[in-house]
Protein backbone atom coordinates (compact mmCIF):
# COMPACT_ATOMS: atom_id res chain seq x y z
CA UNK A 1 0.00 0.00 0.00
CA UNK A 2 2.70 2.84 1.17
CA UNK A 3 4.23 1.64 -2.06
CA UNK A 4 0.90 2.55 -4.13
CA UNK A 5 0.59 5.81 -2.35
CA UNK A 6 4.51 6.28 -2.92
CA UNK A 7 3.87 6.13 -7.12
CA UNK A 8 1.17 8.17 -7.18
CA UNK A 9 3.26 10.73 -5.35
CA UNK A 10 6.10 10.34 -7.65
CA UNK A 11 3.66 10.59 -10.34
CA UNK A 12 1.99 13.72 -9.27
CA UNK A 13 5.02 15.35 -9.10
CA UNK A 14 6.80 14.57 -11.98
CA UNK A 15 3.32 15.89 -13.75
CA UNK A 16 3.11 19.17 -12.16
CA UNK A 17 6.75 19.77 -13.24
CA UNK A 18 5.89 18.62 -16.48
CA UNK A 19 2.87 20.90 -17.00
CA UNK A 20 5.45 24.21 -15.48
CA UNK A 21 8.21 22.87 -17.87
CA UNK A 22 5.50 22.62 -20.67
CA UNK A 23 4.26 26.04 -19.35
CA UNK A 24 7.65 28.05 -19.12
CA UNK A 25 8.68 26.77 -22.89
CA UNK A 26 5.97 28.10 -24.09
CA UNK A 27 6.13 31.54 -22.94
CA UNK A 28 10.05 31.60 -23.25
CA UNK A 29 11.22 33.59 -26.15
CA UNK A 30 12.07 32.01 -29.42
CA UNK A 31 13.78 33.22 -32.28
CA UNK A 32 13.23 33.27 -35.99
CA UNK A 33 15.81 34.25 -38.79
CA UNK A 34 15.44 36.30 -41.43
CA UNK A 35 17.69 36.32 -44.11
CA UNK A 36 17.97 38.51 -46.69
CA UNK A 37 17.36 38.03 -50.19
CA UNK A 38 20.33 35.58 -51.66
CA UNK A 39 19.16 36.85 -55.31
CA UNK A 40 18.74 40.73 -54.57
CA UNK A 41 16.25 42.98 -56.94
CA UNK A 42 18.99 45.40 -58.17
CA UNK A 43 18.71 48.81 -58.89
CA UNK A 44 21.56 50.69 -60.56
CA UNK A 45 23.37 53.02 -58.42
CA UNK A 46 22.21 55.64 -61.11
CA UNK A 47 24.27 59.23 -60.58
CA UNK A 48 27.00 61.39 -61.90
CA UNK A 49 28.82 61.29 -58.72
CA UNK A 50 31.09 58.23 -59.19
CA UNK A 51 31.09 55.86 -55.91
CA UNK A 52 33.56 54.02 -55.12
CA UNK A 53 32.17 51.76 -52.13
CA UNK A 54 29.27 51.91 -49.17
CA UNK A 55 30.27 51.25 -45.90
CA UNK A 56 27.61 50.47 -43.19
CA UNK A 57 27.97 51.20 -39.43
CA UNK A 58 25.96 50.31 -36.55
CA UNK A 59 24.85 51.96 -33.82
CA UNK A 60 21.26 50.53 -33.39
CA UNK A 61 19.81 49.84 -29.59
CA UNK A 62 19.67 46.17 -30.31
CA UNK A 63 21.43 44.43 -32.44
CA UNK A 64 20.20 41.23 -31.57
CA UNK A 65 16.23 41.68 -32.16
CA UNK A 66 15.43 42.90 -35.48
CA UNK A 67 11.53 43.16 -33.93
CA UNK A 68 8.52 40.43 -33.48
CA UNK A 69 6.87 38.20 -35.78
CA UNK A 70 3.11 37.27 -35.30
CA UNK A 71 2.86 33.10 -35.55
CA UNK A 72 -0.73 32.69 -36.22
CA UNK A 73 -3.46 32.34 -33.62
CA UNK A 74 -1.75 29.25 -31.05
CA UNK A 75 1.87 30.42 -32.06
CA UNK A 76 2.16 33.69 -30.13
CA UNK A 77 4.87 35.76 -30.98
CA UNK A 78 8.38 35.04 -32.06
CA UNK A 79 11.58 37.67 -32.09
CA UNK A 80 13.18 38.42 -35.15
CA UNK A 81 17.01 37.86 -35.35
CA UNK A 82 19.58 38.50 -38.67
CA UNK A 83 21.04 35.36 -39.82
CA UNK A 84 24.80 36.87 -39.07
CA UNK A 85 25.93 39.59 -37.42
CA UNK A 86 23.86 42.91 -38.23
CA UNK A 87 25.95 44.88 -39.75
CA UNK A 88 27.29 42.20 -42.11
CA UNK A 89 23.64 41.26 -42.65
CA UNK A 90 23.16 44.60 -43.99
CA UNK A 91 26.78 45.23 -45.67
CA UNK A 92 26.93 41.89 -47.40
CA UNK A 93 23.67 42.39 -48.94
CA UNK A 94 24.67 46.43 -49.84
CA UNK A 95 27.76 44.53 -52.01
CA UNK A 96 25.33 42.52 -53.75
CA UNK A 97 23.21 45.30 -55.01
CA UNK A 98 26.11 47.88 -55.80
CA UNK A 99 29.41 46.59 -55.77
CA UNK A 100 29.52 46.31 -59.62
CA UNK A 101 28.26 49.87 -60.14
CA UNK A 102 31.91 50.98 -58.06
CA UNK A 103 34.21 53.19 -59.31
CA UNK A 104 37.97 52.91 -58.82
CA UNK A 105 38.74 56.80 -57.86
CA UNK A 106 35.17 57.84 -56.91
CA UNK A 107 33.44 58.91 -53.44
CA UNK A 108 32.38 56.95 -50.65
CA UNK A 109 29.00 57.03 -48.99
CA UNK A 110 29.06 55.97 -45.04
CA UNK A 111 25.48 54.34 -43.47
CA UNK A 112 25.41 55.19 -40.43
CA UNK A 113 22.47 52.92 -38.94
CA UNK A 114 20.47 54.47 -35.83
CA UNK A 115 17.49 51.87 -35.97
CA UNK A 116 16.30 49.40 -37.85
CA UNK A 117 12.92 47.50 -37.14
CA UNK A 118 10.39 45.43 -38.34
CA UNK A 119 7.22 44.03 -37.53
CA UNK A 120 4.05 42.25 -38.85
CA UNK A 121 0.52 42.28 -38.21
CA UNK A 122 -2.62 40.20 -39.19
CA UNK A 123 -6.08 42.61 -39.56
CA UNK A 124 -8.05 42.77 -42.63
CA UNK A 125 -4.50 42.19 -44.18
CA UNK A 126 -1.32 40.69 -43.37
CA UNK A 127 0.86 44.38 -42.83
CA UNK A 128 4.71 44.04 -42.06
CA UNK A 129 6.89 47.18 -41.38
CA UNK A 130 9.62 48.44 -41.28
CA UNK A 131 11.39 51.58 -39.53
CA UNK A 132 14.58 53.27 -40.43
CA UNK A 133 16.30 55.86 -38.77
CA UNK A 134 19.61 56.41 -40.57
CA UNK A 135 22.36 59.56 -41.41
CA UNK A 136 24.07 59.16 -44.64
CA UNK A 137 27.85 60.53 -44.95
CA UNK A 138 30.40 61.19 -48.25
CA UNK A 139 33.92 61.18 -48.22
CA UNK A 140 36.51 62.26 -51.15
CA UNK A 141 39.29 60.88 -49.21
CA UNK A 142 37.74 58.09 -46.99
CA UNK A 143 39.02 59.51 -44.02
CA UNK A 144 36.61 63.11 -43.61
CA UNK A 145 32.88 62.62 -44.15
CA UNK A 146 30.44 65.47 -44.45
CA UNK A 147 26.93 64.40 -43.88
CA UNK A 148 23.97 64.30 -46.45
CA UNK A 149 21.11 62.88 -45.63
CA UNK A 150 18.83 61.76 -42.68
CA UNK A 151 16.04 59.50 -42.97
CA UNK A 152 13.59 58.34 -40.04
CA UNK A 153 10.18 56.46 -41.09
CA UNK A 154 8.11 53.52 -41.20
CA UNK A 155 7.46 51.74 -44.29
CA UNK A 156 4.59 49.58 -44.60
CA UNK A 157 3.23 46.83 -47.25
CA UNK A 158 0.84 44.14 -47.29
CA UNK A 159 2.05 40.55 -47.92
CA UNK A 160 1.04 37.50 -48.48
CA UNK A 161 2.04 34.12 -46.53
CA UNK A 162 6.00 34.08 -47.11
CA UNK A 163 6.11 37.07 -43.82
CA UNK A 164 9.88 36.73 -43.49
CA UNK A 165 11.12 36.74 -47.10
CA UNK A 166 8.87 39.81 -46.84
CA UNK A 167 10.63 41.33 -43.79
CA UNK A 168 14.07 40.76 -46.28
CA UNK A 169 12.24 42.37 -49.25
CA UNK A 170 11.19 45.36 -47.00
CA UNK A 171 14.52 45.97 -45.33
CA UNK A 172 15.77 46.40 -49.00
CA UNK A 173 13.56 48.32 -49.66
CA UNK A 174 13.98 50.84 -47.43
CA UNK A 175 18.11 50.74 -48.21
CA UNK A 176 17.48 51.66 -51.57
CA UNK A 177 15.52 54.38 -50.76
CA UNK A 178 18.06 55.40 -48.50
CA UNK A 179 20.93 55.19 -51.02
CA UNK A 180 19.07 56.96 -53.44
CA UNK A 181 18.10 60.20 -51.96
CA UNK A 182 22.03 60.10 -50.76
CA UNK A 183 23.54 60.08 -53.94
CA UNK A 184 20.80 62.51 -55.32
CA UNK A 185 21.65 64.68 -52.56
CA UNK A 186 25.70 64.55 -53.45
CA UNK A 187 24.80 65.83 -57.10
CA UNK A 188 23.23 69.03 -55.24
CA UNK A 189 26.56 71.26 -55.02
CA UNK A 190 26.85 72.37 -51.42
CA UNK A 191 26.05 75.99 -51.01
CA UNK A 192 27.97 76.37 -47.75
CA UNK A 193 30.80 74.50 -45.72
CA UNK A 194 29.65 71.36 -44.12
CA UNK A 195 31.51 69.86 -41.00
CA UNK A 196 33.64 67.11 -41.90
CA UNK A 197 33.99 64.73 -39.34
CA UNK A 198 35.63 61.30 -38.87
CA UNK A 199 34.39 57.65 -38.54
CA UNK A 200 34.73 57.40 -35.07
CA UNK A 201 33.60 61.16 -34.41
CA UNK A 202 30.75 60.24 -36.15
CA UNK A 203 29.97 57.14 -33.99
CA UNK A 204 31.03 59.02 -30.90
CA UNK A 205 28.26 61.75 -31.83
CA UNK A 206 25.71 58.99 -32.82
CA UNK A 207 26.21 57.20 -29.31
CA UNK A 208 25.25 60.67 -27.34
CA UNK A 209 21.81 59.74 -27.73
CA UNK A 210 22.23 56.86 -25.30
CA UNK A 211 24.20 59.47 -22.77
CA UNK A 212 21.13 60.19 -20.61
CA UNK A 213 20.43 59.57 -17.13
CA UNK A 214 18.25 56.59 -17.53
CA UNK A 215 20.49 54.80 -19.17
CA UNK A 216 23.39 55.97 -17.02
CA UNK A 217 21.98 56.29 -13.93
CA UNK A 218 22.42 52.84 -11.65
CA UNK A 219 18.79 52.89 -9.99
CA UNK A 220 15.44 54.62 -11.31
CA UNK A 221 14.50 57.06 -9.17
CA UNK A 222 10.87 56.54 -7.11
CA UNK A 223 8.11 59.08 -8.62
CA UNK A 224 5.30 60.08 -11.12
CA UNK A 225 7.26 61.87 -14.20
CA UNK A 226 5.41 64.56 -15.17
CA UNK A 227 6.79 64.95 -19.08
CA UNK A 228 9.00 62.27 -21.22
CA UNK A 229 12.13 64.69 -20.65
CA UNK A 230 11.53 63.49 -16.66
CA UNK A 231 12.01 60.60 -17.36
CA UNK A 232 14.71 60.84 -19.91
CA UNK A 233 16.84 62.47 -16.83
CA UNK A 234 15.39 59.71 -14.48
CA UNK A 235 13.99 62.62 -12.39
CA UNK A 236 10.27 62.22 -11.69
CA UNK A 237 9.19 65.54 -10.05
CA UNK A 238 6.02 64.50 -8.24
CA UNK A 239 6.95 62.66 -5.10
CA UNK A 240 3.56 63.01 -3.29
CA UNK A 241 1.09 60.68 -4.96
CA UNK A 242 -1.23 58.00 -4.86
CA UNK A 243 -2.12 55.37 -7.55
CA UNK A 244 -5.22 53.40 -7.65
CA UNK A 245 -6.00 51.07 -9.51
CA UNK A 246 -9.14 49.28 -9.99
CA UNK A 247 -10.91 45.37 -10.77
CA UNK A 248 -10.33 46.55 -14.92
CA UNK A 249 -6.91 47.77 -14.62
CA UNK A 250 -8.06 51.52 -15.08
CA UNK A 251 -5.30 53.55 -13.12
CA UNK A 252 -5.88 56.85 -11.64
CA UNK A 253 -3.22 59.00 -10.16
CA UNK A 254 -3.86 61.49 -7.35
CA UNK A 255 -1.93 63.79 -5.46
CA UNK A 256 -2.50 64.99 -1.66
CA UNK A 257 -5.36 66.94 -2.68
CA UNK A 258 -7.08 63.61 -4.22
CA UNK A 259 -6.90 65.75 -7.45
CA UNK A 260 -6.48 63.55 -10.96
CA UNK A 261 -2.57 64.22 -12.26
CA UNK A 262 -2.20 63.71 -15.83
CA UNK A 263 1.58 62.29 -15.91
CA UNK A 264 3.95 60.59 -18.30
CA UNK A 265 4.63 58.01 -16.31
CA UNK A 266 5.30 56.57 -12.88
CA UNK A 267 8.11 54.85 -10.84
CA UNK A 268 7.46 52.61 -8.13
CA UNK A 269 10.11 50.15 -6.30
CA UNK A 270 12.41 50.44 -9.45
CA UNK A 271 9.27 49.76 -11.68
CA UNK A 272 8.57 52.03 -14.38
CA UNK A 273 5.19 52.02 -16.11
CA UNK A 274 4.10 54.18 -19.52
CA UNK A 275 0.66 56.02 -18.44
CA UNK A 276 -1.42 55.42 -21.50
CA UNK A 277 -5.22 55.41 -22.34
CA UNK A 278 -6.03 55.07 -18.36
CA UNK A 279 -3.55 52.04 -18.37
CA UNK A 280 -0.22 51.53 -16.38
CA UNK A 281 1.50 49.92 -18.97
CA UNK A 282 5.01 48.21 -17.36
CA UNK A 283 8.43 49.01 -19.67
CA UNK A 284 11.96 47.85 -18.74
CA UNK A 285 15.53 48.06 -20.22
CA UNK A 286 16.89 46.00 -22.41
CA UNK A 287 20.28 47.04 -23.46
CA UNK A 288 19.58 50.71 -25.44
CA UNK A 289 16.05 50.81 -25.14
CA UNK A 290 12.96 49.93 -23.05
CA UNK A 291 10.24 47.63 -24.47
CA UNK A 292 7.14 46.75 -22.70
CA UNK A 293 8.26 44.34 -20.02
CA UNK A 294 7.46 40.53 -20.54
CA UNK A 295 6.17 41.25 -23.48
CA UNK A 296 7.00 38.00 -25.29
CA UNK A 297 4.87 35.65 -22.40
CA UNK A 298 2.60 38.35 -22.15
CA UNK A 299 0.99 38.65 -25.98
CA UNK A 300 1.45 34.69 -25.61
CA UNK A 301 -0.58 34.43 -22.77
CA UNK A 302 -3.37 36.59 -24.43
CA UNK A 303 -3.55 34.50 -27.87
CA UNK A 304 -3.75 31.40 -25.90
CA UNK A 305 -7.15 32.76 -24.13
CA UNK A 306 -7.84 34.23 -27.60
CA UNK A 307 -7.88 30.73 -29.15
CA UNK A 308 -9.95 29.31 -26.26
CA UNK A 309 -12.49 31.66 -26.63
CA UNK A 310 -12.62 31.26 -30.28
CA UNK A 311 -13.08 27.65 -30.18
CA UNK A 312 -15.87 28.38 -27.67
CA UNK A 313 -17.50 30.96 -29.42
CA UNK A 314 -16.52 33.71 -27.26
CA UNK A 315 -13.83 35.62 -28.76
CA UNK A 316 -12.08 38.92 -27.68
CA UNK A 317 -12.31 42.19 -29.64
CA UNK A 318 -9.32 43.18 -32.48
CA UNK A 319 -7.09 41.94 -34.51
CA UNK A 320 -4.68 38.77 -33.20
CA UNK A 321 -1.35 39.28 -31.44
CA UNK A 322 0.17 42.13 -29.33
CA UNK A 323 -0.07 43.24 -26.26
CA UNK A 324 -3.82 44.22 -24.74
CA UNK A 325 -4.53 46.91 -22.21
CA UNK A 326 -7.80 48.22 -20.86
CA UNK A 327 -8.67 51.43 -22.35
CA UNK A 328 -10.76 53.87 -20.25
CA UNK A 329 -11.77 55.56 -23.87
CA UNK A 330 -13.38 53.01 -25.17
CA UNK A 331 -14.08 50.55 -21.96
CA UNK A 332 -13.54 47.72 -23.39
CA UNK A 333 -9.78 45.44 -24.33
CA UNK A 334 -7.77 46.83 -27.14
CA UNK A 335 -4.49 46.07 -28.75
CA UNK A 336 -1.85 48.90 -27.89
CA UNK A 337 -1.05 49.94 -31.18
CA UNK A 338 1.46 52.60 -32.45
CA UNK A 339 -0.26 55.13 -33.90
CA UNK A 340 2.33 58.04 -33.44
CA UNK A 341 3.08 57.63 -37.41
CA UNK A 342 0.74 60.06 -38.94
CA UNK A 343 1.26 58.21 -42.47
CA UNK A 344 -0.34 55.12 -40.64
CA UNK A 345 -3.43 56.55 -39.97
CA UNK A 346 -6.08 53.64 -40.20
CA UNK A 347 -5.77 51.35 -36.87
CA UNK A 348 -6.14 48.36 -39.27
CA UNK A 349 -2.88 49.40 -41.07
CA UNK A 350 -1.09 50.16 -37.43
CA UNK A 351 1.58 47.94 -36.08
CA UNK A 352 1.45 46.53 -32.72
CA UNK A 353 3.50 48.69 -30.01
CA UNK A 354 6.31 46.21 -28.12
CA UNK A 355 8.47 49.25 -27.36
CA UNK A 356 9.52 52.93 -26.23
CA UNK A 357 10.40 55.33 -29.15
CA UNK A 358 12.84 57.50 -27.00
CA UNK A 359 12.99 60.36 -29.65
CA UNK A 360 9.23 60.84 -28.84
CA UNK A 361 8.32 58.69 -25.97
CA UNK A 362 5.32 57.20 -27.35
CA UNK A 363 5.13 53.65 -28.03
CA UNK A 364 6.56 51.86 -31.22
CA UNK A 365 7.65 48.53 -32.66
Amino acid sequence: MKLVMLSVILFCYSFINAQADKKKKKNEERFQIVKMLKFPNVDKLETTVPISDIQVISVVCDSIRLGYSTKGMMGGVISLTPDKPFTAFLQDHIYKMYKRDFKKNGSKILLVIKELRVGDRQSTELFAYTRIDADTYISNNGEQYKKLYTIDTVFVAALGTDVSGGHAEMIEKALKFLLKQSVQKAEIPQQEKMEELTIQQIIVGSNKRFDIPIFTDNVFKDGAYRNFEEFLNNNPSVVDYKTIVDEKGKATIINAAKEKLNVWGICEQGIISKYYDGALIAIERSGNRFIISDYVSKVNKMKGAQAKNALIGAGIGGALGGFYYYSEMLKIQMPLLVNSYPYISLPEKQPMASALDLKTGYFSF
